[in-house]
């Protein structure tokens, strides 16, 4: 079966192209004009370029292909991006489902984020139950993929067949253009971490993850969202991981919660100035004090979904940046 990967080139992207080729699938990858894809060169894959808010490019991306893994998207927690959100994220979703109905598309995965949940209160269980609701959001990227989301489900609705997945937070390797956490392992094992912050989070394997979306899409029941997460890390605990790979003693400042969320407002003028994203958001460090109790449950059972230990994934992440190059000065 030949299968279009939108975001092929991306954070669970590319280590999603790799797990289809494993598991006998026929790739072509969907990447943006002018996107090097430095992270799929090299893998037996065709590639071509499009762009999933203009809707003629879908079709043409969609031409030959049976089914869909659609990932392309926007993650960004900063300020002040709410229309590349909305482009992307709903329309390019709206986009994508209404060709895969157009061109007649056995199947479509569609790639969510568990943030496009709505949050249950402290001390419950966080599952698939809590349904997306954009207006539980302020603008920003959790009411855009809230709103994504729902886009999908409408077509589900009008005869598509297909499935959300919902990942946790992302670590482990194959993070070419490094993402929060992939900064947090190449700073820390830098030197640059001289302090923490209270708070943790459910993080799960890249590989895990892209493993656990063939599975949905194979097995999933359609219309159905199925949360694929791992194991809740504090900051504390993945630092002292990270001090006994890489040799380093962990910080042992703390920093107050007010005080690193007043430094996180104050600094988005400079990030935005140098068009650079900051290592912590404001909205990142609420996070890291949400209700983390994530369950994959159902993707457990329904799925066989069997996420590895965090600190295998960290690990692994940590020896892919040295192989790479990343903690070179």
């Amino acid at each position: 079966m030949k299968v279009l990967v939108s975001g092929a080139s991306g954070r669970i992207g590319n280590v999603l192209v790799r797990e289809l080729l494993k598991s006998g699938y026929g790739v072509r990858a969907l990447v943006k004009p002018g996107d090097t894809a430095l992270s799929i060169q090299g893998l037996d894959i065709e590639r071509v370029e499009g762009d999933v808010t203009v809707y003629p490019s879908v079709l043409d991306g969609l031409k030959g292909c049976e089914a869909v893994f659609h990932l392309a998207g926007i993650v960004s927690l900063i300020p002040g991006r709410e229309k590349e959100l909305y482009e992307t994220n709903i329309k390019g979703a709206a986009n994508m489902a209404d060709a895969c109905l157009e061109c007649g598309i056995t199947r479509l995965l569609y790639t969510s984020s568990i943030h496009a949940l709505s949050e249950p209160p402290p001390g419950t269980a966080f599952t698939e139950e809590e349904g997306y609701h954009p207006s539980d959001f302020p603008p920003g990227y959790n009411r855009s993929m809230a709103q994504g989301a729902l886009e999908v489900l409408k077509r589900f609705s009008a005869g598509l067949s297909g499935v959300i997945v919902c990942p946790s937070g992302v670590i482990g390797p194959y993070d070419y253009d490094p993402s929060e956490m992939g900064r947090v392992v190449v700073d820390y094992a830098r030197g640059k971490m001289s302090a923490y912050v209270d708070g943790g989070y459910d993080f799960v394997d890249v590989r895990d993850v892209a493993i656990g979306m063939i599975s949905a899409f194979e097995k999933g029941q359609d219309g159905q969202s199925y949360i694929l997460s791992g194991q809740y890390v504090s900051i504390k605990s993945l630092f002292e991981i990270l001090g006994r790979l890489s040799g380093l003693t962990p910080p042992r400042l703390r920093v107050p919660y007010i005080l690193a969320k007043l430094g996180a407002y104050i600094s988005y003028p400079y990030y935005r100035l140098t068009h650079s994203a900051p290592l912590f958001t404001a909205y990142s460090l609420d996070v890291l004090r949400s209700n983390s109790n994530i369950s994959s449950a159902k993707a457990r059972c329904e799925l066989g979904f069997s996420p590895r230990l965090a600190e295998e994934s960290l690990a692994d992440a940590y020896l892919w940046f040295k192989s790479k190059g990343y903690l070179s000065d």
